[in-house]
């Protein structure tokens, strides 16, 4: 089986690769609808603004947690501290906006390259009989894995990898499962990817 990584050819399906992908969450049914190209990107968006957001609004915490100290023990080194502060949520505030912007025009290339699922709004199902595209329904027996595409992200605790594209073929007919083009996406891609490499599931 085909692994693409970050959008770029990776190499073969190996045991070791298999066993990080593993997907530990089991859920029964996980559903959610075909997006449209604009609510892709929206959808994509506001999960940008969560994760940035996040990341800003802990950094204030802290830096007014060392402004506060400061003022306390040495309120002589007060103005020095505030200077240096300013400068670097300057600096960070560009860098934000650049990968934010860049991570921006990437999404909505992967959007325009998108293989259509299906028509905005078909509902698309995952549960025990298999996976259901609008009016179309695909045993698990009747499914093939042709590549699985996997993101690696790092974080302060190292790095991962999750799944975040499942091509597929069933029915004569190519399946491309896009968590960016899926409403509850990477449920659905998650619990698809289980059934079909977990034999007991």
């Amino acid at each position: 089986m085909r692994v693409s990584m970050n959008g770029k050819p990776f190499r073969e399906l190996d045991p070791g690769l298999e066993r990080r992908l593993a997907v530990r969450k089991t859920v029964e049914v996980a559903q959610g609808v075909v997006l449209t190209p604009d609510e892709a990107v929206a959808q994509a968006t506001r999960g940008m603004k969560l994760l940035y957001g996040f990341a800003l609004s802990l950094g204030a915490v802290i830096s007014f947690g060392a402004l506060g100290g400061v003022a306390v023990s040495e309120p002589g080194d007060l103005p020095l501290l505030v200077a240096t502060v300013v400068v670097l949520w300057t600096g960070l505030g560009f860098l934000v906006r650049f990968v934010y912007r860049r991570n921006l025009v990437k999404v909505r290339a992967r959007v325009d390259q998108m293989t259509a699922l299906a028509e905005p709004g078909a509902p698309v199902r995952v549960d025990g009989k298999g996976l259901t595209v609008g009016a179309a329904v695909y045993g698990w027996p009747d499914l093939a894995l042709d590549e699985v595409g996997v993101a690696d992200a790092s974080s302060g605790d190292g790095s991962y990898m999750f799944i975040e594209r499942l091509m597929l073929s069933g029915g004569g007919r190519s399946i491309d499962l896009d968590v960016l083009g899926l409403k509850n996406g990477q449920d659905i891609v998650n619990q698809t990817w289980r059934r079909m490499r977990t034999p007991a599931a």
